[in-house]
């Protein structure tokens, strides 16, 4: 049986420059701050080991942040574009995976957080086993899980797009979750 030629997707999304150096730089300015909190907590283990210890565990929480946000940003630089294609045969995510997942591999809805501390909209997903996911996402989806949240996301991050162009046209192929009680 012949396979059937992919169909034009109805969305796509490159990476901006500017959005990306920006990003990039936001990463970079964490990486500096947690060298100097590394540093104020090895000049307060002399004086407050205490402090010291508290100061350590704050660097190196926050350099880990800078070192997985710059690492993102730079892997993203290097996938090939569009890092984001919606279709009617499936979604592209290069960010999570080369290869094109089903409609029939995925379950989504779209999540708009707006509390005192966070806001947020974002496109979450649950994705079936059998679709090849980057290491590195296979690692933040398990962090998610630990926290109660749905594995993925299709982030905006470093894209000339909003979160309702992408949830508008996965509406268009699948019909969103619908979470209890709304």
């Amino acid at each position: 049986m012949a396979r059937r030629p992919a169909r034009d997707p109805v969305l796509t999304a490159h990476p901006n420059a500017l959005r990306c150096a920006l990003t990039l730089a936001l990463w970079a300015m964490m990486l500096l701050a947690a060298v100097m909190v590394l540093a104020l907590s090895f000049e307060l283990m002399g004086d407050v080991p205490w402090a010291g210890l508290i100061f350590l565990a704050l660097g190196l929480a926050t350099g880990a942040a800078g070192v997985v946000g710059v690492l993102g940003v730079l892997d993203m630089l290097r996938l090939p574009a569009p890092i984001l294609s919606i279709g009617p045969d499936g979604l592209r995510d290069r960010r999570l995976t080369d290869a094109l997942i089903p409609w029939e591999a995925i379950r989504w809805r779209r999540v708009i957080l707006s509390t005192t501390r966070a806001n947020g909209d974002t496109v979450q997903l649950w994705i079936d086993a059998e679709v090849p996911i980057r290491p590195a996402m296979r690692g933040l989806a398990l962090g998610n899980r630990l926290v109660g949240r749905p594995p993925y996301s299709v982030l905006t991050f470093a894209l000339g797009i909003q979160t309702d162009a992408i949830a508008g046209a996965m509406n268009r192929f699948k019909r969103p979750e619908t979470l209890p009680g709304t």
